[in-house]
């Protein structure tokens, strides 16, 4: 069995998440995006999309605050499918809890 390509677990809503890409553990987070859409149960072209933000902790240690970004599929796709079957309700809800 192959290794996952990502892994995301969140404690709660109070914790940072924890992140494995690839095998590798992604610390120093700064913003995290996973999107997967479809309409049946099969595979939309582009899901999922993926955006991991941030800092190299190899170049905290030499003082640098270098900041990268994994990104992985099409989020355009995704915000386009969002906005389109699922914008009233995004627009009308008050906070995340009526979502």
């Amino acid at each position: 069995m192959s290794e996952p390509l990502l892994t995301i677990v969140l404690q709660d809503e109070n914790t940072v998440p924890e992140i494995t890409y690839k095998g590798e553990k992604i610390s120093l987070l700064q913003y995290v995006q996973f999107g997967w859409v479809t309409k049946t149960d099969e595979r939309c072209a582009a899901s999922p999309s993926i955006v991991i933000q941030h800092v190299d902790s190899k170049e905290v240690e030499n003082g640098k605050w270098d900041v990268l970004r994994i990104e992985r599929g099409d989020l355009e796709v995704i915000d386009d499918f969002m906005h389109v079957n699922l914008g009233e309700d995004i627009d009308e809800a008050k906070n995340a809890d009526d979502l």
